[in-house]
């Protein structure tokens, strides 16, 4: 019997689509797992919900003197599903696949296909940038956990130009460093200022020998920014060259497709992926400060925090509950258990610090009643210390005027952080409430629980966990 893990509606695999299946499941299964084994549960709860399809879906890589193209066969995906070309993946390993899967995933996460953001861009180009930026973060991921891959540890590589790269090589080619693309194109500019026209390959490439735009020194740097910079290269050449010079460079890893889904679906898909990671792993290097831009102009801290704890309140209502029965199967001689339908849990911390004005302290805690109203919290006061004797749970709205505001010192928070778990038990989410004058950041212990920092400032602020959201609407 085979399991379904990829859809075959045109029936291109024939009777290979077993194999296909298996592999394809082996390389979800490598994204699964922890990101200290070379998984990413971030890349797996945003895919594995999607459907994936076999589709001849393929990209040119050599035009003969007689006008026949060679193409290669690779994948896509819009953001409702993936498309897989068959030989595509018996061509690559699991392990090989799960960084397509990866690859493919980053790019409609960064929105790199959104057609407003190509508009007025050099298509070409703008695909090779958005694969740098894809590819150096999926190589981060590995470097960041030192992934053991295929026997060589990943984290001392620094370029890997003298020997075999451990993510780029195989079925992935080897990888075209951001400044042997910038030499090529020189080089070619060279030859056109000399009268000679760029020299286009005379034999198709063999899939070993072709190269996909990779380079790690690229790490943190935007899409546009790297497609400037090609562009500047490119400025004095006439528009009629271009395609011929780009084509004996390199190779895309995928199809760039339009998204299906929009900006909200594609935020709120976002955040339970970020959620559920988070739970159970971590999220991907570089995801959250980059996810940042897009997610904090559209949603307020109450929407960030009303997502994360209706997450929390679904996993728990998956949990069967056998001592309370279903009411009707009970009439027919069945007993079923109930979900279990827990309020979710969390808490607070006030900034009481000399820095926070009454009128922010107030208005803060007047906005915790915008929360999930199945949930129950608890308000610490904290300055240089956290008040865990003056913490006051919050059950109903009338319970929101007895929060204490206590203290009016400095600001550290790591007090809270290493101790609220003793002190008042698990959380599912914590809000704090700060003007983001805390001098002890990088001292804080990272929770496993989803947190969004609330600052009642403008000031640029980064957190080492967590989200961050203004107070008011500015």
């Amino acid at each position: 019997m085979i399991i379904k893990t990829v859809l075959d509606p045109n029936n291109l695999a024939g009777d290979e689509l077993e194999l296909i299946n298996d592999k394809l499941r082996d390389a979800k299964i490598i994204i699964a797992r922890s990101p200290e084994w070379g998984g990413s549960p971030f890349i797996y709860s945003f895919a594995s919900t999607k459907d994936h399809y076999l589709d001849d879906i393929k990209l040119p890589i050599f035009t003969d003197d007689n006008g026949n193209i060679e193409y290669f066969h690779t994948a896509a995906t819009d953001g409702k599903v993936y498309l897989w070309h068959p030989e595509l993946i018996k061509r690559l390993s699991p392990f090989e696949l799960s960084i397509v899967m990866a690859h493919e995933t980053y790019h409609i996460v960064l929105q790199h296909t959104d057609p407003n953001r190509v508009m007025g861009k050099f298509r070409q180009v703008w695909a090779i940038a958005i694969d740098y930026v894809v590819n150096a973060m999926v190589e981060h991921d590995f470097r960041q956990h030192k992934i053991n891959v295929n026997g060589e540890e990943m984290t001392p590589y620094a370029t890997y130009k003298d020997r075999k790269h451990p993510i780029w090589s195989g079925g992935l080619g080897s990888p075209l460093y951001f400044d042997e693309l910038i030499s090529s194109i020189k080089k070619s500019k060279a030859e056109l200022a000399a009268g000679l026209k760029p020299k286009k390959p005379n034999e198709k490439p063999l899939l070993k020998d072709i190269k996909f735009y990779a380079d790690y020194s690229l790490y943190g740097k935007g899409a546009e920014e790297i497609y400037n910079t090609i562009m500047e290269e490119l400025k004095e050449i006439h528009e009629s060259m271009l395609d011929s010079i780009l084509e004996a460079l390199g190779c895309q890893v995928d199809f760039h497709d339009d998204p299906a889904i929009n900006k909200q679906q594609l935020l709120q898909e976002i955040l339970n992926a970020v959620n559920t990671a988070r739970s159970i792993g971590s999220v991907p290097a570089g995801v959250e400060e980059q996810l940042n831009k897009l997610l904090e102009p559209k949603l307020s801290w109450q929407d960030i925090a009303r997502i994360s704890l209706q997450n929390r309140r679904k996993e728990k209502g998956a949990i069967n509950d056998w001592s309370r029965f279903r009411r009707r199967n009970l009439s027919l001689g069945l007993f079923s258990p109930k979900k279990k339908d827990e309020f979710v849990r969390w808490i607070a911390l006030l900034d009481t610090s000399g820095s926070m004005t009454m009128d922010d302290m107030i208005y803060g805690i007047s906005q915790l009643k915008c929360l999930d109203g199945r949930s129950e919290g608890i308000v610490v006061p904290c300055d240089a210390e956290a008040y865990w004797d003056k913490a006051k749970q919050i059950r109903c709205l009338e319970d929101l005027p007895k929060i204490n505001i206590v203290g009016r010192g400095g600001t550290a928070f790591k007090d809270f952080f290493d101790n609220y778990e003793k002190k008042l038990g698990m959380f599912d989410l914590i809000i704090v409430l700060t003007d983001g004058g805390v001098f002890d950041l990088p001292q804080l212990k990272h929770p496993m629980t989803d947190s969004v920092w609330v600052l009642t400032n403008k000031m640029e602020f980064k957190p080492p966990f967590g989200r961050v959201a203004p107070l008011r609407s500015f």
